[in-house]
Parts: structure tokens; C-alpha cells; sequence
């Protein structure tokens, strides 16, 4: 048995559509002595303030007996009710409320393993007749409601916000939403249980009967003694009961002694502070009393001194790094958990342990160890403690190392659920190997099943961040990965979270169908490859480089615009590509009177008589450089722009060495920059207005 989903509806950020979470079951066949690991873990990914930790605080919600508070509602779904209520009152046609403000949780358990009575027990108020017990997907579904108690008391009491708010003697300080809101707080909802059909579950069904959830939060205020504390805590647990009975015996009397013996010593420092407190209050108002409480309680609980072991030496515990720390903290919990777990309860429950951005304070290498372990961390536990609790681990994230790590590790992009954002609103979206080779499989020449395998692979750090970014960038070589995020910095794309990543080629055309299902913008810059004779190459004796000045007759080679358009003729072709939320932009209008066929002639052609360029360029291939635009004192420059494609294929091998020259010149020099080229600056035109920032 395990937690299959969950729709959130209302609750929150979250509104009524977008909104199930998928959760993988839980692997009690972990072997802990193979790197089988990440497998049966759900990560919940997306940016800061995307609403990952809201799934958790969700199902904390429906698993608690808390009262419902108007902040505990989607805001927007409160006001457009609200409005409604205003319309309907102003209309003269408010007869009473048609709808009331309700928070709603559908939960469904799967079961795949044999039924035991005390599961059929927990689950019976749920089945239906439509459940079959021997079908490995067979789901039972709890919807969780929280109703308004009193309709009609609340109908009246939004009747006189509005009249309120339509009076104009108080119309102009009135604020009626405020009002609606401070309403809600004050009024009492019924927690209610139904079941997938709609009935009604009666009786004292609870939906902890079900489901047990330990929610460890990201830990942001460890202090030195914190895991000293947690783990006395473990240690007295432990502690045999017959055992300290016996200490207690043992030590009884000596406890005693050594009690009246110290009040003596300690009743003599009465008189210093209660003289103190006179001289401001009234010894009949305050007096403060001094003994000795020795006890085997308080010993125990300082029982353990924590410290680690690094490399023989002992090191306190407020002196080592908090990324140990927390990483312990965590650990610790995890076992707190285990061991206070209930015998009789162990297999009757789902039990979810949902960590919450493990990643704080721990370097990128620990947490990806942390995300390729921890499921065999807890196996280990659970076999040590000779539990078999049928748990689930849950992890929310922003850190693009624990996500890549999992995708590596597992060799799949199952059980993660991405939240984006879709008009203010949590957007969930279940990323499935199913679903990604599905969409390469659209107008792609190879095998999907070879596509997700590279994509599986080439996604390490960089592209991993796309899922937490504003928007992406995809460029061809390394001169546009390092010049373009130079010139971001003068834009106001500066202020979003964009992410640059270089992958050669048609090899780009993969990490398209990733990009529809992230829903976030994308700007693909890519090269217009025209294709030339080996002659115009320069390949032969005659050593002739070829401009190009028109564009009849010529093709590309590129295989992304060939894709994109549909065709490999360049006459005709527009000058970018758009669908949706992607835009492709390449050298397709003359700069200068010819025609780019990649980055660097772009912005050679483009910048040709700058001095940054032109002293960058003589610096990388100074001989090159002497034999088309002249010595120094004697340079031609328009030499340059008349041998731009020339030049570009003398830099084949040194594009590193330009980019990094040319960004050294730029920060330092005080000559005029070099511009960018316009099809990039109307990429960045296009991506400005994707993410608003057009205004800025």
C-alpha cells in the first residue's frame, strides 16, 4: 500500500487545475549492498516560491485536526468568489450564496501487495464495489472537504460586508475583501470524508488511520548543541527500561546524598540575589528559591557528548561545518522516526517521511550522495531496526545537483513532479520517461529510445538547471556561451533567472520536447551552416574562400533549421523560427553585404573596424590576422569584412581562446564595445517580452 497522488485544490497557491502530485511506492527490496539507489524516491522540484513545499504543508493539512484560516485558501480563487457574491448581491438577484469557499484533497492510495485484515480494515470504508483485490493497480480514493459549518450564518454575515461596502459614507474606507477574508477566520468549517463516487463516508473514518507522514524541514537555524540533544533523546529511548531501574536502585541513595549536600552550598547565594530583586520589588511579590535537582532523568539526558572523529581527532560539535551537521540532522530524525514507530501499526499504514530541501549548506558533490543514498540509508535503518514500515520518501528541491544526480542515478526522469507557475498558480507537471520519448519521437530521424538515452546523459549540471529557470538560452559553441552571458548583463533579462547551455548541432533538437514540457521560454541560437563547395571552403590548392553575397541557390546543412522549417533551401526562409514558447534565431539577413554562416563571422561582419575585436583577433592569430588586414600602422579593416568567412575557418581550433581574449578586452578596455549581432539582440527582444521584462 502505498500514496499513489494527490489533488490540491484551492488550498494555498494551488488552484483547481494542474494540481495532482505523483508519488512513487515505496522499494521495501532495496538491496543495500547494490547502487540501486534514488529508485524509490518522488522529488518535487521547481523555483523558489513555486509551491514544492506547500504539497508538503498540504498533506500535513489533511492529516491534522487544524483550523481552516482564510491564508490557508487561494487568494485569487477567495476573490473571484467574492466578486461573484458582489455581482449577484448588485444585480438585485442575491437570494442566498450558490457556492461556499471549500478546501478540497483528493488523496488516492494504491495497492499492489495482498491484502491483510488490518489494512482491509483501514481501507473498508473506502472500497467500492468497483475495487478488485487482485488487480496490482487497483486505488482506493478519500476526498478530503472542508465545508462551512453554518451556510446561513455566513450567507448573512457576506450580506452585510457588501450592503457595507455599497454605503457611501463608508464606502471610501471600506475595504470589503479584508473584510471577507477576517469573516473567514472566524468561521468554522467541517472536515468531511467522501468517497470517489461522492457518497459520504460515515462512522469515524479518519484519514490517519491510512496514512502517517513525518515531515523533516530544511533545517536553517542549527545551533552547536542541536544534535547532541537529538540523539540523547535516541539514546535514552534505547536505554533498557529493567536497566535503569537498576541505576535508580544503585544510585538512589547517593543521588540523595549528593543533593543535601549541595543545597547547603547553594541556599548561601539566596541572600545576593534576593537582595538584588528588593531593592526593585517586594520580597511578598518576588522571591526566587536555589536547590540542587539532581536525578537519573537529568543525567541521562546528557548522556551523550557529541563529537566526530576526523582522522583520530575528536572535534566538537559546534566546530564542524553545517553541511555535516545538517546532513546529521536529518539522519537523525529519520531514526527518531523509526525507532518511536509503533509496533502493531508498522505494516497497517502508509508512512511518507517528506524531507524538505536537503540540500542547505551541503557542497554540490554531498548532495548528490545524499539523493544516491539515502534510499538504502533508510533500508539499512529499517533492517537494523527489524521494522518492515511500508515507507515512502518525498524530497522538495531547488538544487539542480540532487535533481541531475537522481535522473543519472536511476537512468530515468520517472517519479519527479516539476512545478512551474501558470497565471499565479502551481502548475504540476508529471516528467515521465514515457512522456519525453513520446514527443522525440516527433519529427526526429532516429530512434527515440536513443534520444532519451542521450538526453539521460548529456543533462549534467548546466542543463539541469533549465528546470529551475526563468528561461533558456541554447547555443552552439562555446564563444556564444561565454560573449552572450556578457551582454545579458547590459539587458533587462540581468534580473531573471536564465540559464546558457552550449549542445553542437542537431544534438539541440532533444532537448526541445523537454523544453514544451517545462513549459518556460526558450531562445535557440543556432548557425546558418550554408553550405559551400570544397573550393569555396578553401580545401584546395586554389586556397579560395568564398563570401557569400546571395542567397539564390545556396542550402544549409543545419539540421535544427531543417527541421524547424522543413526544408534545407535558405532563399525563402524567414529570419527566425517561433512556436509557442521557443524561437530559433540564425544569420539569415546580410550583415555588411554578406552572409554569416556561424557565430563568429556574425560578429566579425558586425564589428569589423571595432578596436576590441580587431586587437583581440590579432592577439589569437596574429599572422592571420597580419596577412589579411596589414600591419600594424597599415591595417585595412574593410580587409577583414571582405575575408570574414576566411578568418572564421583559421579560428576552427582557437574559438576558446577568442571568446575568453575578447571578454578580457571588453571588461578592461575603455574603446567602444562590440555590439552584438541584431539576430541575437532580436533573440533577446523576443525573450524580454516572453518574461515581461520588455518595460524594465
Amino acid at each position: 500500500m502505498y500514496l499513489k497522488s494527490i489533488a490540491i485544490e484551492n488550498f494555498r497557491k494551488f488552484g483547481d487545475q494542474d494540481n495532482v502530485v505523483y508519488f512513487v511506492s515505496g522499494d521495501k527490496q532495496i538491496d543495500k549492498d547494490k547502487d540501486k539507489v534514488a529508485a524509490a524516491t518522488t522529488l518535487i522540484v521547481g523555483k523558489n516560491n513555486a509551491g514544492k513545499t506547500t504539497v508538503v504543508k498540504a498533506l500535513e493539512f489533511v492529516l491534522s485536526s487544524s483550523d481552516v484560516k482564510s491564508t490557508d485558501f487561494n487568494l485569487i480563487y477567495l476573490n473571484r468568489i467574492f466578486e461573484k457574491y458582489k455581482k449577484s448581491y448588485n444585480d438585485d438577484s442575491f437570494d442566498g450564496l450558490k457556492t461556499y469557499p471549500t478546501l478540497k484533497f483528493s488523496v488516492s492510495v494504491g495497492v499492489e501487495e495482498k491484502l491483510s485484515s488490518t489494512i482491509i480494515s483501514n481501507l473498508s470504508d473506502l472500497i467500492d464495489i468497483s475495487f478488485a483485490t487482485d488487480d496490482k493497480n487497483s486505488a482506493v480514493e478519500c476526498i478530503t472537504t472542508y465545508e462551512i459549518k453554518e451556510t446561513a450564518v455566513f450567507n448573512d454575515d457576506v450580506k452585510k460586508i457588501i450592503e457595507k461596502s455599497n454605503n457611501k459614507e463608508t464606502k471610501e474606507t471600506f475595504d470589503p475583501f479584508k473584510k471577507f477574508l477576517a469573516l473567514l477566520d472566524k468561521t468554522k468549517f467541517s472536515k468531511r470524508y467522501y468517497r470517489k463516487n461522492g457518497d459520504t463516508v460515515s462512522g469515524g473514518f479518519k484519514l490517519t488511520d491510512l496514512i502517517d507522514l513525518k515531515f523533516i524541514s530544511a533545517n536553517k537555524h542549527l545551533d552547536g548543541q542541536g544534535l547532541s540533544s537529538m540523539f540523547n533523546r535516541i539514546i535514552t529511548r534505547k536505554c533498557n527500561p529493567q536497566k535503569q531501574t537498576v541505576l535508580l536502585d544503585a544510585f538512589s541513595d547517593k543521588i540523595d546524598t549528593l543533593n543535601h549536600q549541595l543545597a547547603d552550598e547553594i541556599s548561601q547565594h539566596k541572600p545576593d540575589v534576593n537582595g538584588v530583586l528588593e531593592c526593585i520589588e517586594s520580597t511578598k511579590h518576588l522571591k526566587v528559591e536555589l536547590s540542587p535537582d539532581i536525578s537519573l532523568d537529568n543525567i541521562l539526558s546528557q548522556l551523550i557528548k557529541y563529537e566526530y572523529d576526523e582522522d583520530g581527532t575528536l572535534v566538537p560539535e559546534e566546530q564542524f561545518g553545517l553541511g555535516y551537521a545538517n546532513l546529521m540532522h536529518i539522519i537523525g530524525q529519520v531514526i527518531d522516526y523509526i525507532d518511536q514507530y509503533p509496533e502493531q501499526e508498522m505494516q497497517s499504514k502508509v508512512n511518507l517521511i517528506c524531507i524538505e530541501e536537503p540540500e542547505a549548506f551541503m557542497h554540490p558533490q554531498m548532495q548528490e550522495n545524499f539523493i544516491n543514498n539515502i534510499d538504502k540509508a533508510v533500508a539499512h535503518l529499517l533492517g537494523e531496526n527489524t521494522k518492515n514500515i511500508n515507507s515512502q520518501l518525498i524530497i522538495t528541491t531547488h538544487s539542480p545537483h540532487v535533481l541531475y544526480s537522481k535522473i543519472h542515478s536511476t537512468n530515468s526522469f520517472n517519479n519527479i513532479n516539476y512545478i512551474s507557475e501558470n497565471n499565479h498558480a502551481p502548475k504540476v507537471i508529471q516528467l515521465t520517461d514515457s512522456k519525453i520519448k513520446k514527443a522525440l519521437s516527433i519529427n526526429n530521424s532516429k530512434k527515440p529510445e536513443e534520444l532519451l538515452s542521450f538526453l539521460k546523459k548529456h543533462i549534467k549540471f548546466k542543463s539541469s538547471e533549465l528546470f529551475f529557470a526563468d528561461a533558456a538560452i541554447i547555443v552552439e559553441g562555446v564563444t556564444e556561451d561565454i560573449l552572450l552571458r556578457y551582454y545579458l548583463e547590459d539587458t533587462p533579462l540581468s534580473k531573471f533567472h536564465i540559464t546558457i547551455f552550449p549542445i553542437d548541432g542537431a544534438h539541440g533538437l532533444v532537448y526541445h520536447p523537454l523544453l514544451e514540457l517545462l513549459e518556460i521560454p526558450a531562445l535557440v541560437v543556432t548557425d546558418f551552416d550554408l553550405k559551400r563547395s570544397e573550393e569555396e571552403k578553401g580545401e584546395t590548392n586554389a586556397d579560395t574562400y568564398k563570401q557569400i553575397d546571395d542567397l539564390k541557390n545556396r542550402t544549409t546543412t543545419n539540421q535544427t533549421l531543417q527541421s524547424f522549417l522543413a526544408t534545407e533551401k535558405v532563399e525563402n526562409m524567414p529570419p527566425q523560427y517561433t512556436n509557442q514558447r521557443m524561437r530559433c534565431v540564425f544569420q539569415r539577413e546580410a550583415i555588411n553585404g554578406f552572409y554569416a554562416t556561424s557565430f563568429e563571422e556574425a560578429f566579425i561582419l558586425t564589428n569589423y573596424s571595432n578596436d576590441i575585436l580587431n586587437s583581440a583577433l590579432k592577439s589569437v592569430k596574429p599572422q592571420i590576422y597580419a596577412n589579411i588586414v596589414g600591419k600594424e600602422g597599415e591595417e585595412e579593416f574593410d580587409n577583414l569584412k571582405d575575408n570574414s568567412f576566411k578568418f572564421q575557418k583559421k579560428l576552427s581550433n582557437s574559438k576558446s581562446g577568442l571568446a575568453s581574449t575578447l571578454l578580457f578586452e571588453m571588461i578592461t578596455a575603455k574603446s567602444p564595445l562590440p555590439i552584438i549581432p541584431s539576430y541575437i539582440s532580436d533573440g533577446f527582444e523576443w525573450l524580454s517580452i516572453q518574461l515581461g521584462a520588455k518595460g524594465e
